[in-house]
């Protein structure tokens, strides 16, 4: 069951670092189809975690998000 943070304390953010030669050289498309399945995937797990941002460089994915604690990060990872 999903517990809120206490009020005026922020959750966490972590990075998931994901390898993908070639990221640096995908369409926008394709760029948009990977955020779509991961977000997807966010719905799975609810309200606990949360995805705030992406980084792409040549052959990784940065992504950065907000969760209670790592158990939940793995498990998207």
């Amino acid at each position: 069951m999903y517990t809120a943070p206490e009020k005026g304390k922020a959750m966490p953010k972590y990075v998931i670092e994901r390898n993908m030669p070639g990221a640096g050289s995908l369409s926008r498309d394709d760029l948009a189809a990977i955020a779509d399945k991961s977000c997807r995937a966010l719905e799975e797990i609810g309200p606990p975690i949360q995805w705030v941002e992406s980084f792409v460089t040549a052959d990784k994915i940065y992504s950065i998000y907000i969760a209670r604690d790592q158990r939940l990060i793995r498990e998207h990872a």
